[in-house]
């Protein structure tokens, strides 16, 4: 469970690279990529039944009314949030979360969300390649490993790191971990409220 943890916190900073002669060298990775930073924004509910058209050049099928999947939403004049992580060189992998403006769930836990896909050397068939798994949602995982923040005053919080929050040597240097971003963001309850997405006024 703790090696599956970590490699859930890995999610949070795109293609991560930790570097080491214990294993064979993956070919085709970056020198570096070690930091990502995405804003949020509130999670829409997908497209059900067709019965709309986007305007613009750029057409696509759509459903109105558009439907939102939780009660919590940020204060058009105030709300904003972020989510970032960064791999440090112990290693270990820092993250936080930071909301403001928060509207609809004063007092209510917000925890981590992930879906990812995994490619890592550490693999029992030690294939010099590695191994790949996913894409699978962490979301119910996260939550229950109480990475969350408590809404206050519309602010929520949360900074810790992968061995802080899960003991020393949950990441391990060598594995060479590049975990995909297919969706992150903040769910409260079982519900997404947040996303990590472009907001164009």
């Amino acid at each position: 469970m703790r090696r599956i943890v970590g490699a859930i916190l890995c999610s949070m900073v795109g293609s991560l690279l930790l570097g080491s002669t214990a294993f064979a060298v993956r070919p085709g990775e970056p020198k570096k990529a070690n930091k990502v930073q995405l804003t949020l924004a509130r999670n829409w509910a997908d497209a059900g039944a067709t019965n709309d058209t986007t305007t613009g050049s750029l057409t696509l099928p759509a459903h109105h009314p558009a439907a939102t999947t939780d009660a919590c939403a940020f204060d058009p004049a105030t709300g904003g949030g972020k989510l970032s992580a960064s791999v440090t060189g112990t290693p270990d992998i820092k993250f936080a979360i930071k909301l403001a403006g928060v509207t609809g769930c004063d007092g209510q836990n917000l925890c981590l969300a992930a879906t990812i896909k995994l490619t890592t050397q550490g693999c029992t068939s030690a294939d010099p390649m590695g191994c790949t798994a996913g894409p699978t949602s962490f979301d119910a995982i996260l939550s229950a490993a109480n990475l969350c923040c408590t809404v206050v005053d519309g602010k929520c919080a949360l900074a810790t790191s992968a061995n802080a929050a899960f003991g020393a040597g949950v990441i391990t240097a060598g594995e060479q971990i590049n975990a995909q971003i297919l969706d992150s963001g903040v769910t409260h309850g079982a519900n997404r409220a947040f996303s990590s997405a472009l907001y164009v006024p």
